[in-house]
């Protein structure tokens, strides 16, 4: 655990170096691969750095539900196990318990899951319009009363 959490710290330490130093237009795809690797790695990589923090916590917060659930599901599996047959009450008290955790684990992977790539979809658009204010002042809609004209400078 020791040697993931220094492997995140290293990897956040050179993407925020990295990130600094970009002058030029950020690269779609490489922004949406840091964003899949390292949770707001693409975030950090477009320099946005408060959309990187929540996807940081959104996706560390639903990893670390669906392990509690995952964990207390096991739990209740084995008592379940355990129970004597004649025992159908408590045999049913921890089933219920079981069960409830296996649908809000499986639902907590849903969310994870959807958090990503919305973190995926999120780093990939704002690195393809990072300089959409430029090409916008190029492109110019002219409006008249019967007509419409459409302008575009080089």
């Amino acid at each position: 655990m020791k040697k993931a959490i220094l492997f995140v710290f290293i990897a956040l330490s050179i993407l925020i170096c990295n990130a600094q130093v970009i002058e030029k237009a950020p690269v779609p795809w490489k922004a949406a691969t840091l964003s899949f690797v390292l949770p707001g790695g693409g975030q950090i990589y477009n320099k946005s750095y408060l959309k990187s923090g929540v996807f940081f916590l959104a996706e560390a917060t639903f990893l670390g539900m669906s392990i509690y659930h995952h964990n207390e599901m096991k739990d209740f599996g084995g008592k379940r196990n355990s129970v004597d047959e004649e025992d159908f009450e408590q045999y049913d008290i921890y089933n219920e318990d079981y069960e409830f955790h296996y649908k809000r684990r499986n639902s907590y992977y849903w969310w994870l899951g959807i958090s990503i790539v919305a973190s995926i979809t999120d780093a990939y658009v704002d690195a393809s319009l990072w300089d959409y204010d430029a090409k916008k002042s190029k492109i110019h809609l002219n409006m008249g009363d019967k007509n419409i004209g459409l302008s575009l400078r080089f």
